[in-house]
């Protein structure tokens, strides 16, 4: 792209639209047959577009984007290179499957027998489009000083960067909404685990609806914890035996039934809950059982996707921005959810969130 070119800016994207569009064109990617030269291929690219519903449209926007314009043949110099290789690490932590693999299909969807010509305008149109640069994280919009904003941008999606900030410039009003959050998930499931018997069960007494809503991933996050707790209590051990490893898939089959039966989502082939269900399990105990009621800023699919090295750098920043938040909930030795009492008044409490556009802070949980 040339320097100083003039663009217009991109619109922005309507996630419901987006997610809407998402599940037509995976309705007809499966009716196809001649888009594919393997099953292989066609199998990742539905698990792919099966992701997007937990992505912002505007974030993969920008990382795919960026992706074909330095995947293209003007793009080959060492600058471009190195930008290419930073691209690719923020995808590994942003995205579901491997850019290799959605740079193959957008290949593979181009016609043939396309011309030169045809190449050459196409070319030619991408040259024209807007600058990279106007849909970047944080950083490239407002430089901060803070260390620690500099480290989440790496991590986060500009608005979840955002919603963290507000969450901690609201302590009351944060307090509030995962409290309350926390007292209408708690008794809205029972998960039934006897290691003995090897007898399973989840029932949910009370669903929140849209998968994709705030109560229902606070929900999913709270039964992958107590998953996550008998997977400790079976023992860590990675060789385990043919018993162990029944008993784990029978346990999370359970558990995705349910889930299915009432809209959720649930993280698939086994071994991925499992990871996320550990994952979870870490962030309650050092990060805090906070981290699990506040999606806006780490979903579900966040805690599957993020690398050990990036957990460490994760709990490193809430720690600095929301350790107050620590001491309102705790699970005690039998995995009871204590929590705090809340002390908070609508009426007399501190309204200075409304003027935020926190999804968070003004919810209605």
């Amino acid at each position: 792209m040339t320097s100083g070119q003039a663009s217009e800016p991109l619109d922005p994207i309507d996630n419901d639209l987006f997610h809407s569009y998402t599940r037509y064109q995976l309705c007809q990617l499966k009716k196809s047959t001649s888009l594919w030269v393997c099953n292989k291929e066609k199998e990742a690219m539905l698990n792919i577009l099966g992701q997007f519903e937990s992505i912002d449209g505007n974030t993969l926007r920008m990382v795919v984007n960026e992706i074909f314009e330095k995947s293209s043949v003007p793009h080959n110099s060492t600058n471009d290179t190195n930008e290419a290789s930073t691209s690719t690490h923020r995808l590994v932590e942003d995205a579901p499957s491997s850019p290799s693999t959605v740079s193959a299909d957008a290949h593979n969807n181009e016609a043939a027998d396309r011309t030169r010509a045809t190449s050459t305008i196409t070319s030619k149109k991408r040259s024209e489009g807007p600058p990279l640069t106007q849909e970047r994280p944080l950083a490239k919009k407002s430089k901060t000083d803070d260390p620690v904003v500099e480290k989440l941008k790496n991590l986060l999606s500009r608005p979840n960067v955002e919603e963290l900030l507000d969450i901690a410039n609201h302590v009351e009003r944060s307090e509030y909404v995962i409290l309350t959050r926390m007292r209408r998930v708690n008794g809205s499931f029972k998960l039934k685990m006897s290691t003995a018997t090897s007898h399973y069960s989840l029932h949910i007494s009370t669903s929140f609806g849209d998968f994709r809503g705030p109560m229902s991933m606070c929900q999913s996050n709270l039964i992958a914890y107590q998953f996550g707790k008998l997977l400790l209590k079976r023992g860590e051990s990675r060789y385990k035996d043919k018993r162990q490893k029944a008993a784990e898939s029978k346990c999370y089959h359970a558990i995705k039934e349910e889930m299915l039966a009432h809209g959720q989502r649930i993280a698939t082939p086994v071994c991925k809950y499992i990871h996320y269900a550990q994952t979870v399990v870490q962030a309650a105990d050092k990060i805090g059982v906070y981290a699990l009621f506040m999606p806006e800023v780490v979903s579900p699919y966040g805690f599957q996707i993020i690398s050990r090295f990036n957990f460490s750098v994760l709990k490193s920043c809430l720690d600095a921005k929301c350790a107050g938040l620590k001491r309102i909930a705790r699970f005690d030795h039998e995995d009871n959810l204590i929590m705090a009492e809340m002390d908070y008044s609508r009426k007399h409490g501190d309204k200075s969130y409304l003027q935020t556009t926190s999804k968070f802070l003004n919810s209605s949980t």
